[in-house]
């Protein structure tokens, strides 16, 4: 081998061990969502409409021009004090969840060729699917790209006193929500029951959730938000995504 054959060899070697490298190194920060430090500051968040115009905006355009384009709809997350500590914009295909300017995840709550995916949590840079929830057999199992997660779900209930808030008008939903994993209880999902914000929505954890859990329970909480407190807003995003499939 010629000594151009040999450098040529050794720079294709060398370039390659690089890129490995490079993908080792990057692989799990395109993979894997940063823990939202905040949250873990936090036993309690709730979650409300920013302006109800916006809706109202999107529902008009919709029903007088049949369009399921539409402004985003602006979700306050605020805290226990009444402070905005995070905002999740409502668009026609997904949901953006950020802090601040910093954008936490993509949100994509239709899933046209598989009626069992509630939700996918998606990276907010390679856009890759890492957490996913899905409604098996009336259980909502949170699947997620590593077993970190293994036997997570969100269990449904009901009871008597929930009906009576709703029938009362303080909640917009008689069900309530709690995230589990190993059959404890993480964080608890439900309307906020006051006549003053009957569409807002509660998200409690337990002091040892982890944070992944917590960024889930969140999210669950935006989309419950979307597709029960607002079902019209769910409707036009639906429709947006049939007609784009």
């Amino acid at each position: 081998m010629t000594n151009t054959g040999r450098r040529t060899s050794s720079v294709t070697a060398q370039i390659s061990r690089q890129a490995r490298r490079f993908s080792t190194a990057i692989a799990p920060t395109l993979t894997k969502i940063e823990a939202v430090h905040i949250l873990q500051k936090l036993d309690e968040v709730r979650v409300k409409m920013n302006d109800v115009a916006q809706l109202q905006g999107a529902i008009e355009h919709y029903v007088l021009r049949n369009s399921a384009q539409f402004d985003p709809v602006e979700l306050d997350i605020i805290n226990k004090e009444g402070y905005r500590i995070m905002q999740a914009s409502v668009y026609p295909d997904e949901i953006i969840l950020q802090e601040g300017s910093k954008k936490i995840c993509e949100i994509t709550l239709i899933d046209t060729e598989d009626t069992s995916s509630m939700l996918k949590i998606k990276h907010p840079v390679s856009g890759m699917t890492v957490y996913e929830l899905r409604e098996l057999g009336g259980t909502i199992l949170i699947q997620t790209n590593t077993d970190e997660l293994k036997g997570a779900r969100v269990m449904t209930q009901t009871s008597g006193l929930s009906s009576l808030f709703l029938n009362c008008g303080c909640a917009f939903s008689k069900e309530t929500w709690s995230v589990l994993t190993q059959d404890k209880i993480m964080a608890n999902v439900r309307p906020n029951r006051s006549f003053w914000s009957e569409n807002e929505i509660k998200i409690q954890w337990d002091p040892n959730c982890e944070n992944e859990l917590r960024l889930i329970s969140l999210v669950f909480g935006i989309g419950q938000m979307v597709r029960v407190a607002f079902p019209q807003l769910f409707h036009i995003v639906k429709e947006f995504r049939q007609r784009n499939q």
